[in-house]
């Protein structure tokens, strides 16, 4: 083995040693530290689970810093020993400790190995650290990454039969690179003509490694739980629906699957590719499934990966649950599926140990789409692809921008058509509402405005245009945030050709996106409304549905295409957090026309010019409670039993803020006026009215205030809102707190 070779080294200089080392393994030796090798060995393994500028710092400012090992553990100053994704493995065998490190050579990780030392010393709080004795240590750093493996090339023409040079978009033609990347001929190959052996070389020479049948792995149960061909233990059509949607994605039962991952019995690498040569799984599958995991192999599973596997399969069965009990539906539920671009193949996303990037697209129309059957999702349904673009391409475009998972669409989601087109239903009841999710806070995303895998060509009348993706309602949503150093846009489909033309709509293209990414850095529910009252959608209830992570929810609605869209976007009322409720209350100027008055209705929303949020600061807040197993809409906060509002009964001739006063009487029944504006037209008649203020800071405390009635309904009195008014002047706004006609902590139900 090749630490056996090298030890018989140890009595020469270090040199020799990194150079017999280097030779045996091909990959870069950083540094080492004396010649002196002992039995007893400890190796930390440092799984890349974060940024690589934050641990080690103090360590690589040492003299001999950055000649070591790059950064890689998360989080500022913690000590290597108490990291939670960092284990420690105490390694007592020589030809063992060659098993790991042939295993890890090409492995995307980093690790340090030292002798003698029983506990290392915590490096990223030791400035200039050096081995406890020079002359009975050694510390060697390795660098383990993709550049140790062969470089791969996808020519457009190997994977399509297209000449290069007749496709437009240039990221298209081909892929160079180190990434363990395989061929879609590779890919597409079964397993059982390859047999066991076949699959195990094919393996090893895309992951530059050297496994053999024997290895040992605790997660070689859990890998093997991939959908079976045949359940004959359990007949499908007694099952009821959403068990199942599950057990296509699981493949088997859940309970089992947990049994599976809590036992710690260690099953070979023969017997996990076994079963897949038995179900004949081609190698792009039996690839997505294992190279996460791969380099645990190298002797016994990291307790780290398992606990990770187990935690995303528990995330994967909230999917489940949500589909079965169609209620709410938590936010932060993964994809179904997610689309491994190294292996060319769709996998349920508790495989995938990493989140995707999302892929935006605007769809262009049904004339100009073809339904195409591909292995890459299993060919389980027809995806819906521009007649002109190939999802091979796509890929190759993905791959060159640096991408390893993605969810697109139309491989991800199951679209129409297909032998199990009835569970189409079911799953969009909790995936349509969950979309949102991949492209949620500062993810990535790439995008193609001019139609999936197209060239970015703006043809005349692009912004006026249906297809347009900038009057789609579902990509509203796939704007990314860029507040907080948040990812930037990826434009996709780029030729490289450019006229004056182009220039001059390029233009007007940047400005949109930037408009639409202020307003998602904003999160303001108006001015999010007011931008999808300039788009359409093939459903209108997808207009409703694409709006929950944009203005942010507490919950999911599950998705119902039977479902109105006032019923929908009731749901989603109900759904906000309060001081998203609190400016539907306080701005929007006219009394809900749909079941609640304190809200307008989705009619309303859609069709009416919607007032400008004001202050950033929350201004409120409505709480939803129940009474009687009913909800009920609460708000808490100042509230006026009865005050005269006069001088907004008439609308302005020129549109301009209305000024009106308000009358109320203090303890003694002196009256006093305090200065109010409108800024709408909604006419306020003359009259006596209960008034709720608004809470938050003290400079914009009850300063927006709702006129109303209190009215009693099923049983219960509440409050009827008519319309909004504001107290601009904070002179006024003091007068009327000392007064003290305002009951400060009121909670009053809102019809």
């Amino acid at each position: 083995m090749a630490w056996a070779a090298a030890e018989k080294e140890y009595q020469k200089t270090s040199g020799n040693i990194l150079k017999k080392l280097d030779n045996v393994w091909n990959f870069p030796f950083l540094s080492m530290d004396t010649t002196t090798w002992e039995d007893k060995m400890y190796m930390i393994y440092y799984p890349i689970h974060g940024t690589v500028d934050k641990c080690f710092g103090d360590f690589l400012s040492s003299p001999s810093g950055p000649n070591y090992l790059p950064p890689v553990c998360t989080g500022s100053a913690i000590p290597v020993p108490s990291c939670p994704k960092c284990q420690i493995k105490n390694v007592t065998n020589a030809k063992l400790m060659a098993t790991h490190l042939d295993g890890l050579r090409a492995s995307p990780h980093r690790f340090l190995l030292t002798t003698k030392t029983p506990r290392p010393k915590p490096l990223s709080t030791t400035k200039g650290y050096q081995p406890t004795s020079t002359a009975t240590n050694i510390v060697v750093f390795f660098s383990m990454e993709h550049n140790s493996l062969p470089e791969v090339t996808l020519s457009a023409f190997d994977e399509t039969g297209r000449v290069e040079s007749s496709i437009p978009v240039l990221k298209q033609r081909s892929y160079i690179g180190r990434e363990p990347v395989i061929s879609s001929t590779l890919a597409d190959t079964p397993c059982a003509a390859l047999g066991v052996d076949g699959v195990l070389e094919n393996l090893n020479a895309t992951l530059g490694t050297a496994y053999n049948m024997d290895l040992p792995y605790v997660l070689g149960k859990v890998l093997n739980a991939t959908p079976q061909r045949n359940h004959s233990w359990m007949p499908h059509s007694r099952l009821p629906l959403p068990v199942r949607v599950f057990m296509q994605e699981m493949g088997y039962n859940f309970v089992r699957a947990k049994a599976f991952m809590h036992s710690m019995h260690p099953v070979s690498l023969r017997g996990v590719l076994q079963s897949y040569v038995a179900q004949n799984y081609d190698f792009g599958k039996v690839y997505a499934h294992l190279r996460p995991y791969w380099s645990d192999f190298a002797g016994s599973c990291q307790p780290s990966s398992l606990q990770a596997l187990k935690e995303r399969v528990e995330r994967f069965k909230f999917r489940w649950v949500a589909g079965w009990s169609g209620g709410g539906i938590l936010k932060d539920i993964p994809p179904r599926r997610i689309w491994d671009l190294y292996a060319n193949r769709v996998v349920p996303s508790w495989v995938t140990p990493k989140e995707p990037r999302g892929i935006s697209h605007a769809w262009v129309h049904k004339n100009d789409r073809v339904g195409v059957m591909t292995p890459i999702n299993g060919n389980r349904w027809p995806v819906p692809m521009p007649k002109d673009a190939n999802l091979d391409l796509i890929r190759i475009e993905m791959l060159n921008l640096g991408v390893e998972y993605a969810w697109l669409d139309v491989l991800c989601l199951r679209q129409e058509g297909g032998k199990n087109e009835y569970l189409r239903g079911h799953e969009w009841s909790v995936d349509v509402p969950t979309i949102g999710r991949v492209y949620y806070e500062d993810r990535g995303v790439v995008c193609y405005f001019c139609g999936l895998g197209r060239p970015l060509i703006f043809e005349e009348g692009y912004f006026e245009s249906d297809r347009c993706w900038f009057n789609r309602a579902w990509t509203l949503q796939e704007v990314p945030y860029t507040r907080n150093g948040g990812t930037q846009t990826v434009i996709c489909g780029e030729t490289g050709v450019e006229g004056r033309k182009e220039k001059a709509m390029r233009t007007r293209f940047d400005e949109q996106l930037t408009s639409l990414r202020h307003m998602r850095d904003d999160k303001s529910v108006l001015a999010v409304l007011s931008e999808m009252q300039k788009r359409v959608s093939v459903n209108p209830l997808d207009k409703v549905a694409g709006l929950a992570y944009l203005i942010d929810v507490a919950w999911l609605a599950a998705y119902n295409v039977a479902q109105s869209e006032e019923d929908a976007w009731a749901w989603l009322v109900m759904a906000m957090y309060p001081d998203t409720r609190a400016d539907l209350f306080f701005y929007y100027p006219e009394p809900g026309n749909g079941n609640k008055y304190w809200h307008p209705s989705w009619k309303q929303v859609m069709t009416q010019t919607l007032p400008s949020r004001g202050e950033a600061a929350a201004i409120g807040s409505n709480d939803l409670s129940s009474f009687l197993g009913l909800p009920v809409d609460k708000h808490h906060g100042p509230r006026i039993k009865s005050g005269e509002v006069r001088g907004l009964a008439d609308q302005s001739h020129d549109e301009d803020p209305r000024r009106g006063e308000l009358v109320v009487k203090d303890g003694t029944g002196a009256s006093h006026r305090i200065k109010v504006v409108a800024n709408h037209q909604y006419q306020i008649p003359e009259g006596w009215y209960t008034l709720i203020g608004n809470n938050g800071k003290a400079d914009v405390f009850m300063k927006y205030w709702v006129v109303g009635y209190q009215r009693k309904r099923m049983l219960r009195n509440g409050f009827k809102k008519l319309s909004v008014i504001h107290i601009e002047d904070e002179d006024e706004r003091r007068k009327l707190q000392n007064l003290g006609v305002a009951k400060r902590c009121s909670i009053v139900t809102l019809l």
